[in-house]
């Protein structure tokens, strides 16, 4: 989704804003870097949606999506010592993602090792993507988990003029 992002309000039903400012898009050296946001939105931690965009330095969003809150929630079963997780165990496991979603140890040069084999299991991505990312030394991947264990990858892609799904 490349619509405008939405205004970012810290009244009403937004309950935690993060975001990094990076580079991911133009790695011009001279060019301005991309804004990474994440707003979570609802009527509590336990029961919002989190809205994860990127937008470049000319304010088009070039990445949209939408987590909910069990895929922020997830992975909290590998941190518990008992078969249950209270409420604000939960809670706080929920806010400590948003606030940890963009650490720069999840962003990654080059996108594609140069000896990467082609996965033909990633839906649309076709190789011809595949292979001008894996020869560009100076594309940025970023790494984010979504869910349990679904590891996501994504890239700009200068080939498509847009972000695409490496994982």
């Amino acid at each position: 989704d490349t619509a405008s992002a939405k205004a970012v309000s810290t009244h009403g039903d937004t309950l935690r804003v993060t975001q990094l400012v990076h580079k991911f898009s133009n790695q011009d050296l001279k060019a301005q870097p991309d804004i990474f946001r994440l707003v979570f939105r609802g009527p509590s931690i336990l029961e919002g949606m989190a809205e994860f965009t990127i937008t470049d330095s000319g304010g088009q969003v070039i990445f949209r999506e939408m987590l909910t809150e069990p895929d922020l929630e997830a992975a909290l079963v590998y941190e518990i010592k008992s078969p249950t997780a209270t409420r604000a165990e939960r809670e706080t496991f929920v806010l400590r993602r948003i606030d940890r979603f963009f650490l720069t140890t999840q962003f990654h040069t080059p996108a594609i090792d140069a000896k990467a084999i082609y996965p033909p299991t990633v839906e649309n991505l076709d190789r011809a993507t595949w292979n001008d990312l894996r020869q560009r030394s100076g594309a940025i991947r970023f790494d984010y988990l979504k869910g349990k264990e679904d590891r996501r990858q994504i890239a700009w892609s200068p080939l498509k003029k847009q972000t695409v799904r490496l994982l």
